[in-house]
């Protein structure tokens, strides 16, 4: 365990000082961009420029970030079809009689609170 937290803490570090080196990087670029930019413009114009440019280059960030990052998976339907062609039999079962619907409710609900495993299913479908 002491050995996963030392790894992860050193990966954490390593993500850091590499953020900062991007930003530094970063910084220095726009700097350079603005300070040739003042050759050709106004210094107003070159710092309108180079804050666009700032901009657009985290806007492309953002977007490869989007690209990269985690997938969402789609939700499987096959669980809530199952619950509710499931509830639809209990139903019809139970509209008979008042007695058999409390004997269903007590019985659905002893289980569920007997077995931990029963409940991280409900709850993984929920």
């Amino acid at each position: 365990m002491r050995r996963l937290a030392f790894r992860a803490a050193v990966l954490a570090i390593t993500i850091m000082l590499a953020a900062a080196g991007f930003v530094a990087a970063s910084v220095f670029l726009f700097v350079a961009l603005y300070a040739g930019l003042t050759s050709f413009f106004s210094p107003p114009v070159a710092a309108l420029i180079c804050a666009a440019a700032a901009i657009f280059f985290a806007l492309v960030v953002l977007f490869i970030g989007g690209i990269a990052g985690p997938r969402r998976r789609k939700k499987d339907d096959s669980a809530a079809l199952l619950g509710e062609l499931l509830g639809e039999q209990v139903r019809d079962l139970t509209s008979a009689s008042p007695t058999q619907r409390l004997l269903i409710a007590l019985a659905a609900g002893f289980a569920v609170g007997l077995s931990p495993r029963l409940r991280k299913i409900i709850a993984g479908m929920l």
